[in-house]
């Protein structure tokens, strides 16, 4: 199952508090109803969204070390706040003659159970899911198979494929995610846009893309995989693709997993030739180029948070698991679809992808607008 390839960042999580406030019968629908005096644990500070989706204001307010509320901030209907806080800070909701539904900073067991008009929503340090809803997708690279013939897009040329030879290098295992001392061929690919006219060596806009191949690969099979590697970039949409500078291929197995800081990502290779035998190994790279270049940019903006509150509900199986970290990725992938390539769609996938993120389709067209066909050269983004 294609969701294995993926490893959730715990760590992650619990760098954000996610908190969407909803009322349904007059109730705020907090999970804990007492209140203590705030506890800074530690110096470690957490962004901290409020999303007000009730039908009346609310009232925010701080504990003191010593248990007392203080005005913090009113929340109109529909309103949102976005701020930081310490690990251990409390915050109360309602007036004085009221039960005081707490929520603490950083506290991974308990934050909120929210009240939709039907159905509860429960957040956790960013994870959210809907207790009786079942997302439409396991992964986003089942929703359609985009490989061979039905790609993203008409592929742009390789402009050359040069080994550099044999180089020692100090890269993170796939085993146990720990840098090692190794050696590998690497290759550079130049890439350039899909019109033909333009495919020369010193056309520009092109991309150079590392491709580094453990050496535990033999040197014949590494010539054909930095083809085929570069073959799959060259059909991720240019605007995507470009922000991505290397690509890892270990032996042996290992679901992809990407470096944002890096700008790369690693794979091992018996996982690529599964991937390519399920047919859908152009959603993978488009998954894991999608972190690279996107998550920097969208997914701690308050703006993105909004949509996915507004929005109550996930694409898929993976993004409900890993909200904070993988939902973004996972909801481009059908966004990108549905404007790009709706031929490849069902009507009835269609309608779900429509529903399920609408929200969110309308942030990514404001900010991060998919880039079709001839297109995907732009320098955009």
């Amino acid at each position: 199952m294609l969701i294995k390839r993926f490893t959730e960042s715990i760590k992650l999580l619990l760098s954000l508090s996610f908190i969407c406030l909803s009322s349904a019968n007059d109730s705020y629908g907090a999970k804990a109803s007492t209140c203590s005096a705030s506890e800074s644990k530690s110096s470690k500070k957490y962004s901290v969204y409020f999303a007000n989706q009730s039908d009346k204001p609310i009232e925010l307010q701080w504990l003191d070390g010593k248990g007392a509320a203080h005005p913090f901030k009113q929340l109109a209907v529909q309103q949102s706040f976005y701020f930081s806080s310490k690990e251990g800070h409390r915050f109360s909701l309602g007036k004085n003659d009221e039960p005081k539904p707490c929520f603490v900073i950083g506290n991974t067991s308990v934050q909120a159970i929210v009240y939709g008009q039907s159905k509860k929503l429960h957040f956790n340090n960013g994870q959210f899911y809907k207790t009786d809803f079942k997302a439409p997708f396991q992964s986003t690279g089942y929703l359609v198979k985009l490989s061979g013939s039905s790609s993203f897009s008409k592929a742009r040329n390789i402009l050359s494929i040069n080994s550099k030879g044999i180089k020692p290098l100090s890269l993170r295992t796939l085993k146990n995610n720990n840098k090692e001392d190794l050696s590998a061929e690497v290759f550079e690919v130049k890439l350039g846009p899909s019109n033909t006219q333009a495919a020369t060596p010193h056309t520009k806009p092109w991309q150079i893309l590392r491709l580094v191949i453990m050496d535990s690969i033999t040197e014949e099979r590494r010539q054909k995989l930095a083809k085929e590697l570069a073959a799959i970039a060259a059909r991720i949409p240019y605007y995507l693709a470009k922000h991505s500078k290397q690509i890892e291929l270990h032996s042996g197995e290992g679901w992809p997993s990407a470096n944002i800081s890096k700008h790369s990502f690693t794979m091992g290779v018996e996982t690529l030739h599964k991937l390519k035998q399920y047919g859908v190994i152009d959603g993978t790279f488009f998954h894991e180029m999608t972190h690279i270049a996107l998550d920097p940019k969208f997914r701690n903006d308050h703006r993105w948070w909004l949509a996915q509150s507004q929005d109550q509900t996930v694409i898929s199986d993976y993004a409900m698991k890993s909200a904070y970290t993988e939902d973004l990725a996972e909801s481009y992938l059908p966004y990108y679809l549905l404007h790009c390539l709706p031929e490849t769609l069902s009507q009835d996938q269609q309608e779900i992808i429509q529903a399920t993120i609408k929200y969110r389709m309308a942030f990514f067209t404001q900010h991060a607008p998919a880039i079709c066909g001839g297109q995907n050269n732009s320098r955009s983004h």
